[in-house]
């Protein structure tokens, strides 16, 4: 789905309990992707964390973004293996601008020797 506006609204209208990815979008980022992040039990309450500047589950650099009043849109996947989904969609965009921590062992563990 998506992508939607990423606001509280919105976020709620997801069903509780989904897994899988999302992405977060800003309109200023010239590659789009700022944030990919999964979730294996709730992409909702994932996406909550963003949006609450005091939760330390969410990105710091997404809380600044939505401090700052930007431009931020979201879309997710549901999936049955959100880590590797996630690592695929990592390697693919290229490392977004907001992600600061990569997991590659998983990739490795999911997919063998690479």
């Amino acid at each position: 789905m998506g992508p939607v506006k990423f606001n509280k609204e919105n976020v709620n209208k997801l069903t509780r309990g989904m897994k899988g990815v999302y992405g977060i979008y800003d309109a200023e980022f010239p590659k789009g992707t700022a944030y990919l992040g999964m979730s294996e039990s709730c992409i909702r309450e994932r996406l909550l964390a963003h949006l609450e500047p005091n939760n330390r589950n969410g990105s710091k650099t997404i809380h600044m973004l939505v401090e700052h009043n930007h431009d931020l849109w979201f879309s997710y996947e549901e999936t049955y293996n959100p880590r590797l989904q996630e690592a695929e969609e990592i390697f693919r965009l290229q490392k977004p601008p907001a992600n600061r921590r990569y997991e590659w062992k998983p990739l490795r563990e999911e997919w063998g020797s690479l």
